[in-house]
């Protein structure tokens, strides 16, 4: 449906090769990327970034998604899954996305995003 192309579109986050891989489990970084990208092509301030070198996996992260899990710890999204790691690589929880869900619609402003008339 075209709602769904659209909804694809606004985020167009591919896994490598032009893959989207919708199949395939989403990282942590994955998330933050997500997010970041529809909140910045959706008017969302993104400027803010947290430290992430007081994690000691932060040079895990991939260097597409810094700036993403940057504003995304910054913006209390995404916390650290100990006091020293982020697991940027690891696969998100239902759980974990649930609360990565809920914490953007709660500290993100213009979060909350009409969905264009087809």
């Amino acid at each position: 449906p075209r709602g769904k192309k659209k909804a694809l579109d606004s985020v167009n986050i591919e896994i490598g090769d032009g893959i989207f891989g919708y199949k395939a489990n989403v990282s942590r970084e994955q998330l933050a990327m997500f997010l970041y990208t529809y909140s910045e092509k959706n008017g969302a301030d993104v400027s803010a970034k947290a430290d992430l070198t007081v994690y000691e996996d932060y040079n895990r992260i991939h260097a597409y998604a810094l700036d993403a899990m940057a504003w995304a710890v910054e913006a209390e999204l995404i916390s650290g899954t100990s006091e020293t790691t982020l697991a940027p690589r690891a696969s998100a929880t239902r759980a974990e996305i649930a609360v990565i869900v809920m914490n953007y619609a709660e500290n993100v402003k213009n979060a909350v995003v009409e969905t264009p008339a087809e």
